[in-house]
């Protein structure tokens, strides 16, 4: 009988131990978050409304008089080429970083990280100095994250939905951050 209770409280003891053991992190699928193109589609429009007004002026004046369209055209496409393009490619390597992550291959999630962080690199090498700070402080989260893949792996899935939600926002509110910039031919 003692037996019988011993086991019982062993058997006990020993779900306890498992049902306490932590659970492995679940990748963040960002199934929530605003994920669309509108910002790239809204620049696009931009530049091509600009470069309509410059060749209806063009049809009625001189041609130095469409000039002033033609660089609000030119500005609109390198805001398309060097932060929205590039930021959405970012977006799409921090998401694409977790999901391998969860997969078990932490060194291709390495790998898209630091694809992140370059692109980052080139965004704010181009952009001036607000940018340059936005972009710094995302590069540093990229930093700490690919360290702790091997050292913090509990912290990982924590750090990769602060990432993921950090990228999309600077994708979001661009014109923002780009506000004052304009970018030198």
């Amino acid at each position: 009988m003692k037996i019988r209770y011993l086991m019982i409280l062993l058997a006990a003891a020993l779900l306890t131990l498992t049902a306490c053991q932590d659970t492995p992190p679940k990748p963040w699928i960002p199934v929530l978050e605003e994920i669309d193109y509108a910002t790239l589609h809204d620049v696009v429009r931009d530049a091509q409304r600009h470069v309509e007004q410059a060749s209806e002026k063009l049809k009625t004046i001189p041609p130095d008089m469409a000039e002033k369209d033609l660089e609000q055209a030119r500005q609109s496409l390198y805001k398309l080429e060097r932060y929205f393009l590039p930021m959405t490619e970012v977006r799409q390597l921090v998401y694409d970083a977790d999901r391998v992550y969860f997969l078990g291959l932490k060194d291709d999630a390495r790998e898209k990280l630091r694809g992140a962080a370059a692109l980052l690199e080139k965004v704010g090498a181009v952009g001036g100095k607000g940018v340059e700070e936005a972009v710094s402080e995302v590069v540093v989260m990229i930093n700490d994250l690919e360290r702790g893949i091997d050292s913090e792996p509990q912290q990982v899935a924590g750090k990769m939905r602060t990432l993921g939600e950090k990228v999309n926002l600077m994708l979001l509110k661009g014109e923002l951050i780009l506000a004052g910039v304009v970018f030198k031919t």
